[in-house]
């Protein structure tokens, strides 16, 4: 998924994440304190260490929750929203109200500030290290497409295409200096072979202008990140799609990595470039809950579709959320829609047949009738369980976490609105405030390599507290646990539950996990805590302590056992007497062997 927010992801049970990372956001209009220095070519930039942190920490969660990040640099900003020391980086007279434009690749400044910051990123998170690890790298959003204002007649002759590839190429060679493996990508939208308007390039032909740049020996292999949705904007069926070969869909995602990649001019080495869908959208109808069925069933089939086709290394789905305009998201209104519990379960060992079947017919049995396709899409075990509010009491207890010795013991806080992470002086609790400020309306607290041997138990028992700041008034909050376990080759184990918290002064969460710890648990897990709320009113969570529990035996089975341990000792003591008896006498304290006593008469 689009890793907007980070522990939505990483409760989704992301595999492959998008992180976007728009350039004047980082970009700083002047050093001093607060920022990172990076120089290319004579001139020096300065970037917000602020905001890097915040990334470090979204990076470093996603990487260690198994997620394999894609960083995307563009421009989020029209010429006219930015400020002046930043408008070098814009095409002049782009239309304010989008949120991808092309970086000016044209502006000599605007490409040595992006060759500053891709060598800040590759320096950073290519290497692999404390700020977890990324090293793919997508340049842009769409470009055969995106919004070039005044210059769009650059899109239509080519010449963008010219200063574009010398941007990938730039990436390129900065990423590769950190890290071997590290891949480019070139960003497509999906529109295969038409255009939405004549100041446009099909993707097939912005991709032949691109590759036309690197022929012979100066070709490297740069990779494809394309978007993928149904032929109509509102098509939420999208195994229906199977006329229109002129887009990127679902049922012709062959025309991507086969009819255009598959061209002997565009081969690499005789081998079709690395392949990835950056963002894949499917609408619903608003509040319709047979569409957003729909919705969820075409993200299932666009599943096994790709993992069918071959060679599409990532499906990545692009947004996390319903808006005004848009229900491409996987969160609506009333929370997470349908599509969500089929993104959980998709490639694990859940059967999600009878759910996608029903709809969708004859396409989906010829896919879950492949089993070496369903093989390969079934990678782990999604397990849920039941979370209420109770008591510690009548569990068998023992320490998950305890912040008495004044640590926060590895956690830390995921997502936006955060005003950090503390612990109380002088008691064992450990609190996180939330100012949504920025419209968020969750956020996560997290400790990443949990020893397995730790998480023993049937449930997690968490004592906490959450209240609004100040006289708000808020009606409930959706507390989730989330456990994740990455096995080697790929195996991957996911947990979570939820349960519905109102505002007191203290309550006790009971998750159970137990269909979770029901096999025997290997490497170390992921542990977050997210809490939701429908409202941004700013709120404090407030957590004790972590427990792992179990059920002690029932009275009743302690008594039985104590029954059936004297009768076994009653009887091995008469057996032990009868014996006796049998081989000895006794006269008056003196012991003579009865079979001497016969021999004696």
């Amino acid at each position: 998924v689009n890793a907007e927010s980070a522990d939505l992801a990483i409760s989704l049970g992301a595999s492959h994440a998008v992180v976007d990372l728009p350039i004047e956001k980082y970009l700083a209009q002047k050093g001093g304190d607060g920022t990172v220095r990076r120089d290319f070519d004579g001139v020096s930039y300065f970037f917000d260490l602020s905001a890097i942190s915040k990334l470090d920490r979204k990076i470093s969660a996603l990487t260690d929750a198994g997620t394999a990040v894609y960083l995307r640099v563009y421009l989020g900003s029209a010429y006219e929203e930015l400020p002046d020391q930043q408008k070098f980086l814009s095409y002049p007279n782009t239309e304010k109200g989008g949120k991808y434009y092309n970086i000016n690749v044209g502006s000599k400044d605007a490409v040595n500030a992006f060759a500053a910051f891709t060598d800040l990123l590759a320096s950073r998170y290519a290497v692999g290290g404390e700020h977890g690890f990324a090293g793919s790298l997508i340049v842009g959003k769409a470009q055969n497409s995106s919004d070039l204002g005044d210059e769009q007649a650059k899109l239509a002759s080519g010449a963008f295409a010219k200063e574009y590839a010398v941007s990938l190429r730039l990436a390129h060679n900065i990423m590769r200096s950190y890290f071997s493996g590290a891949q480019v990508y070139l960003a497509i939208d999906n529109r295969l072979t038409s255009v939405r308007s004549a100041s446009h390039l099909s993707a097939d032909a912005f991709i032949s202008a691109v590759d036309a740049e690197f022929d012979g020996a100066s070709d490297f292999c740069w990779g494809v990140a394309a978007e993928c949705g149904a032929a109509t904007v509102t098509g939420d069926r999208v195994w229906y799609d199977t006329e229109n070969n002129s887009l990127i869909t679902p049922t012709n995602l062959s025309g991507l990595t086969d009819t255009l990649l598959g061209r002997e001019d565009l081969l690499y080495s005789d081998w079709v470039r690395p392949v990835i869908i950056s963002d894949l959208a499917i609408a619903s109808v608003r509040d319709s809950l047979a569409s957003e069925s729909n919705q969820a069933v075409s993200y299932a089939f666009t599943y096994y579709e790709a993992v069918k086709n071959g060679k599409i290394s990532a499906l990545i789905y692009s947004e996390l959320y319903d808006n005004e305009s848009s229900t491409f998201g996987l969160i609506g209104g009333s929370g997470e829609k349908e599509i969500c519990s089929i993104f959980r379960k998709v490639d694990t060992e859940n059967d999600i047949s009878d759910t996608v079947g029903e709809l969708i017919g004859a396409p989906w049995n010829v896919l879950a009738d492949n089993k070496e396709l369903c093989d390969k899409v079934r990678r782990g075990k999604y397990s849920t369980g039941t979370g209420s509010l109770g008591s510690s009491d009548g569990y068998e207890l023992s320490s998950l976490f305890s912040f008495d010795g004044g640590t926060l013991c590895g956690f830390d806080t995921l997502g936006g609105g955060y005003t950090g992470l503390k612990r109380e002086n002088g008691s064992s609790r450990l609190f996180a405030e939330f100012d949504p400020s920025g419209g968020e309306k969750h956020f996560s607290i997290a400790s990443f390599g949990v020893p397995s041997e730790l998480v023993g138990g049937d449930y997690i028992v968490i004592p906490l507290k959450i209240m609004p700041n100040g006289d708000a008034a808020v009606g409930s909050y959706k507390l989730t646990l989330t456990l994740i376990q990455n096995e080697r080759e790929g195996e991957v184990r996911n947990y979570s539950s939820s349960v519905s918290v109102t505002p007191s002064s203290d309550c006790t969460a009971v998750f159970d996990i137990s269909d979770f710890t029901a096999d025997k648990l290997g490497s170390d897990i992921a542990f977050m805590l997210t809490v939701e709320t429908a409202d941004t009113i700013p709120f404090t969570l407030s957590v004790s302590e972590v427990l792992s529990a179990k059920e002690p035996a029932s009275n009743i089975w302690i008594a039985v056992l104590i029954i059936v341990g004297i009768l076994v000792l009653g009887a091995l003591i008469v057996v032990f007497v009868l014996w006796f008896r049998k081989n000895y006498t006794i006269d008056l304290g003196t012991k003579k062997n009865k079979k001497h006593a016969a021999d004696g008469n």
